[in-house]
């Protein structure tokens, strides 16, 4: 035999409502003034300390009257609802709201409409929980309060739960829920409306749904603490664990629900709990654990007034006996049909048919919106699949210009590779000829200074000057090349006329041109040809110009510098009537970065760099070379540049 579970708190509790009774009766029967100030300053403290106040209070004789009873009022119904005394907290309630209504506290009054409205469920009056709940919904609707009316919607899923309507319970929780998903501070309010879910998918043998919302709301319950909810999560879900056959995971779950209520005084969750136990023992076979627990659940039904537990617990006996003790199974059968007879009247039924037919309109008005709500979000996905393959292609984009980018750094790599072979090649081959030549010069006149004329010595010296000389134009030409492929030359633009610039150019050459008995002479416009480059650029590619004519002239040929002038065009050129060049040759020096070399007409070695040197220093200059030959017909070579004032 089990030990008779005595609740804990209940001696404590039935003191404490002695004393709320009485303290109550002393502010009512008290005179205005001071004699009722300091009754209600008892009451306030006593309410306080119980916590059914939140705030302290100090009333004098000038305090309102309906300010006293709606805030000492409103405090009993919290009291007499903590302690489920449910039909005290109805009574309190109704002399609460009207002073509350009186002084424009909506928020009180609707607090206090929640709580009679679960009082009115508990104690079975669902005519009037009905109206109640009807109440909350259109205070909650008109102030537009998002947390009142998810709780409201609460509120009538537990009516219709209790009716045994649970598919439009669901429908209610939900919308409760849905309503307060975007609340984050609404965690209690969110694990109050999963308990009540959990508990009616468990009703309806949606067991894994059940657990998944119990879950959840065990986890808020934890997080904030809540004793009283945590042993209701626990208690539902051994129903789970139960009806799914698992009896000692459901007794484990039961018993924790139970410690749970008794440490908190919790009198409606304390017969719930036994009623499980009871109903576990005896799927467990232990029929005389299962009484017990089953009768202390009766007793203590019976006196707090539950009588909807009261009726739940007779049930339970009357299956119990039904079989071992027939007399007694029927006694309990009467006693629940005679409950049953008081709290279901013959109308309750068509009312809340009514009322549900009343809310199907809202219900179908709802799901419109989330379908509304649901086409919102197909097309935010839509919008994010675009934005996504528009990325993809933006990456994919800059991945290619990337390859392509390597590609072509590549490239200008191995051209610059072959740039640097191709120096390597001129430096190893034509600047060292030049230099034995002189080398072979000197020895010669040094071992045989004494038996030479004038005529030989002078023949020795003018080698070894030419070699010297093309020694010097070499290495100006490899600086010069080197810089612009290092891109080390600076553009320094300024203003000056370009014939002048012809002209020293022209008799840098002079002495040359009579060594070699070459006429130089000049055909320029008279009109002043001011131009804006790089003064140095274009001297050198003059110079270039005019010694590439000389190298490749016959003695006693002419050559001719020219400048013409069309409108604001300006047209230099170097003109010679030598070897002349192939169309293959003015491509290759136009187009490509090939150094040949080709000997002049009296064997004058050359490197190959002068024409791309002056190729790339006219390209600075926003110029471009221009090359007009025939083989044995000579060479015009020059350029076209803006005039300043053009």
């Amino acid at each position: 035999m089990l030990p008779i579970l005595i609740p804990l708190g209940t001696v404590a509790q039935d003191a404490g409502e002695g004393m709320a009774e009485r303290l109550t009766t002393d502010f009512e029967v008290a005179r205005p003034g001071n004699a009722r100030a300091e009754a209600a300053n008892r009451l306030a403290a006593f309410l306080k300390q119980e916590e059914a106040l939140m705030n302290t209070y100090h009333f004098t004789r000038h305090s309102p009257d309906d300010s006293l009873r709606m805030i000492l009022y409103d405090g009993l119904t919290q009291y007499y609802y903590d302690h489920s005394l449910f039909r005290q907290c109805i009574r309190m309630a109704d002399r609460a709201i009207p002073p509350t209504r009186a002084m424009k506290d909506t928020a009180s009054w609707y607090s206090l409409l929640t709580r009679q409205t679960e009082a009115y469920v508990r104690t079975g009056d669902f005519d009037r929980a009905r109206q109640s709940i009807r109440t909350c919904l259109d205070v909650a609707k008109r102030q537009g309060d998002p947390l009142r009316l998810a709780m409201a919607y609460n509120n009538m899923g537990g009516l219709y739960h209790h009716m045994r309507d649970d598919s439009f319970a669901v429908v209610m929780f939900r919308q409760g829920l849905e309503i307060l998903q975007p609340i984050k501070e609404a965690k209690p309010n969110r694990a109050s409306l999963l308990y009540n879910l959990g508990g009616t998918y468990t009703d309806m043998g949606r067991t894994e749904e059940a657990m998944k919302v119990l879950n959840e709301a065990l986890a808020i319950a934890q997080e904030l603490g809540d004793t009283v909810r945590i042993s209701r999560v626990h208690s539902t879900m051994g129903l789970v664990c139960m009806n799914t056959g698992q009896l000692d995971r459901a007794e484990q779950y039961f018993h924790q629900a139970l410690d749970g209520a008794q440490r908190m005084g919790n009198p409606v969750g304390i017969i719930y709990c036994l009623i499980d136990l009871g109903e576990v023992k005896q799927k467990q076979g232990r029929t005389a654990e299962s009484a017990t627990y089953r009768k202390q659940a009766d007793e203590l039904a019976h006196e707090m007034g539950f009588a909807e537990l009261e009726m739940k617990a007779c049930d339970g006996l009357y299956a119990l006996y039904r079989h071992s003790d027939p007399a007694l199974a029927l006694a309990y059968l009467e006693r629940n049909k005679a409950l049953g007879d008081s709290l279901y009247r013959l109308d309750a039924e068509e009312q809340l048919k009514a009322f549900r037919v009343e809310y199907e309109t809202s219900e179908k008005e709802h799901r419109i919106a989330m379908q509304n709500e649901e086409l919102q979000r197909r097309n935010l996905q839509r919008w994010l699949l675009a934005v996504g393959i528009v990325a993809c292609l933006v990456v994919l984009v800059v991945v290619n210009r990337y390859r392509r980018l390597v590609r072509r750094r590549n490239r200008e790599l191995r051209a610059m590779n072959a740039t640097k072979d191709k120096l390597f090649s001129v430096i190893s081959h034509d600047l060292k000829s030049p230099a034995i030549a002189q080398k072979m010069a000197m020895e010669e006149i040094l071992s045989n200074f004494e038996n030479y004329d004038s005529e030989t010595l002078g023949h020795y010296l003018s080698l070894f000057y030419r070699a010297s000389e093309a020694q010097v134009d070499l290495l100006h030409n490899l600086l010069n090349w080197a810089h612009t492929q290092t891109d080390r030359i600076g553009y320094e633009p300024s203003d000056f006329d370009l014939r002048d610039l012809m002209r020293e150019a022209m008799g840098l050459y002079l002495m040359s041109a009579e060594n070699k008995e070459i006429t130089l002479r000049t055909d320029f416009t008279d009109e002043p040809c001011p131009v804006r480059a790089d003064r140095q650029m274009l001297h050198t590619v003059v110079r270039n110009l005019v010694n590439n004519a000389l190298k490749f002239s016959d003695p006693g040929s002419e050559i001719c510098l020219t400048i013409t002038r069309s409108g604001s065009t300006i047209s230099a050129f170097v003109h010679d009537s030598g070897e002349g060049m192939t169309e293959e040759q003015i491509y290759t020096v136009l187009h490509t970065d090939t150094l040949r070399s080709t000997p002049g007409t009296r064997g004058e070695k050359g490197s190959g760099l002068g024409l791309n040197i002056c190729r790339e220093l006219l390209l600075r200059n926003g110029c471009q070379l221009i090359l007009r030959s025939q083989p044995g017909k000579g060479t015009e070579a020059g350029f076209e540049i803006k005039c300043v004032n053009g």
